[in-house]
């Protein structure tokens, strides 16, 4: 029976990206006064009132609830294509890491739109389209890397 080596690189890579991404959205903290007094260690004078309110915005989205349920789905479908790689039974984990890609898909949609949405609080339209140029180029990056691993799952040969 072929192995599937680079669904085993896949696995370990998209395995340090969720614990990443569900200690981020389950232990963020956004401490204000603690972002005040850095700034204030830098000598930067000047921030609007919006860029903590940004901040503050931000960390709430990052974590609000959808984005806690996407990180125990992307993280629960990893752990299922280890034990399924462990098992092997290697066409099964195949399966379960490309719905694993797909929820990271849906998941990098649902962070666009909301990335997008907070740059709404910006009344300064230069501030405004930056945050959303930001939004687009993470999605962008998140796409590609969506056809990369897909790619690299569906089309590259087992060893």
């Amino acid at each position: 029976m072929k192995r599937p080596i680079h669904l085993y690189i896949f696995v370990v890579l998209s395995s340090i990206a969720s614990v990443l991404r569900g200690f981020n959205i389950f232990f963020a903290k956004y401490d204000e006064a603690v972002v005040r007094q850095l700034l204030q260690n830098f000598n930067v004078e000047g921030i609007d009132e919006a860029y903590f309110t940004y901040m503050r915005e931000s960390i709430n989205f990052q974590t609000n609830l959808v984005n806690k349920a996407f990180a125990v789905v992307l993280l629960l479908a990893v752990i299922a294509t280890i034990v399924l790689l462990f098992l092997k039974k290697n066409e099964q984990a195949s399966y379960t890491y490309l719905g694993y890609l797909f929820v990271t898909l849906l998941f990098s949609t649902y962070a666009f739109i909301g990335e997008k949405r907070l740059g709404q609080i910006y009344t300064d339209s230069v501030m405004r389209q930056s945050v959303e140029a930001q939004a687009m180029m993470n999605y962008i990056i998140r796409v590609v890397l969506f056809a990369i691993y897909f790619g690299g799952n569906y089309f590259l040969p087992s060893a």
